[in-house]
């Protein structure tokens, strides 16, 4: 079957399976859910064809490489395969990763850097890692590695709910990323008196602790290009005790999803 846009889930959270309807004209992809029909295409909410109604899911994907079954991975892919079933203890391998191996290469290098810099505990511990990486990817707006990260993630004891306070972190963050980073390049200093004026109580209104907001502010300034952002969050996060190597660790962790994002939005995979 191909890749579709299906983002509805039971209330189990399984993701719900389909069957595609052929012959609705248009592009349009039109596929049933257990029974029920659910569309998520902006503008086309469903159609009558042959008497029966159809609610549209979205047009099809079509990504630029195929995903490589594990039959069809040789060498490299083969190898990193084993690697991530492995860390993973799994026995199928996640899709994303799959896309990965239509360059062997590419997926040995990220698996490797995410496995060190997302996975392992070093200087900063594998839940604020993990957590870090849920905003990065927010923030690329990639849903297939935001349902891979909460799937894993929970099984770590991380909850959707502190991934979700990790997106809505992320997302205040880049609000004032664009203010400040406005502010520095716009080749005045007459904006730098006017107050801010944007409302920011997410910062202290999760259940995460200071020094996560802080590295996730600091994360997504740093990818956002801001730099007055990015350097107060640094001397913040050093004045809560933070080591320098721990600031570059998220640093790393923040890199690799960011390698992870491109690369199947590149191929038109979100």
């Amino acid at each position: 079957m191909p890749d579709f846009q299906v983002r509805e889930r039971d209330s189990s959270g399984e993701v719900l399976q389909g069957e595609i309807s052929e012959e609705i004209p248009d592009g349009f992809v039109f596929i049933r859910l257990k029974s029920q029909w659910f569309c998520n295409d902006a503008g086309l909410t469903s159609v009558e064809f042959a008497g029966i109604e159809y609610f549209c899911v979205g047009r099809r994907v079509m990504a630029f490489v195929e995903p490589v079954s594990a039959e069809q991975a040789e060498d490299k892919a083969a190898q990193a395969y084993e690697r991530i079933r492995e860390v993973l203890g799994v026995t199928e391998i996640p899709e994303i990763f799959r896309y990965f191996a239509s360059v062997p290469a590419f997926l040995h290098d990220f698996f490797m850097n995410f496995r060190k810099f997302v996975l392992s505990a070093g200087k900063l511990d594998e839940k604020r890692k993990l957590l870090i990486a849920a905003a990065v990817v927010g923030q690329g707006g990639s849903s297939r590695w935001l349902d891979f990260l909460a799937t894993f993630a929970e099984a770590r004891g991380v909850s959707r709910v502190e991934m979700a306070e990790a997106l809505a972190v992320g997302a205040t963050n880049s609000m004032y990323n664009v203010l400040f980073k406005f502010r520095d390049i716009s080749g005045t200093d007459v904006f730098n008196g006017m107050g801010v004026g944007l409302r920011a109580h997410t910062f202290q209104g999760t259940s995460l602790d200071e020094t996560t907001v802080e590295l996730i502010n600091l994360s997504l300034s740093d990818i956002n290009s801001c730099k007055p952002c990015t350097s107060a969050h640094v001397a913040k996060v050093r004045q809560s005790g933070v080591a320098d190597e721990a600031i570059y660790e998220a640093i790393q962790c923040a890199a690799t999803m960011v390698a992870g994002v491109q690369f199947l939005r590149s191929i038109g995979v979100s």
